[in-house]
């Protein structure tokens, strides 16, 4: 159970960061107008905090995160 929790602190303090991380860039950030600034606004956050949580879940030693990364992987591969 102690294990448990610890690896669930490590996500939440992963999670946390990449959240925060995000959320300054994008209130941070100007923006274009129209569709392609409303992707912009969606997407860098995002991959940002993707890459964020990858690397403070890694520097926490998070078990799960090799799964999780080799699974984004996959996704993006070409059959």
């Amino acid at each position: 159970l102690r294990s448990w929790g610890l690896d669930a602190t490590r996500l939440a303090i992963a999670g946390v960061m990449a959240a925060l991380v995000a959320w300054l860039l994008l209130s941070l950030g100007r923006w274009p107008e129209g569709l392609i600034g409303l992707f912009l606004q969606v997407g860098l956050p995002g991959l940002l905090g993707l890459v964020v949580f990858g690397l403070v879940g890694s520097a926490l030693g998070v078990p799960e995160l090799p799964r999780l990364v080799a699974a984004i992987r996959g996704r993006f591969r070409r059959p």
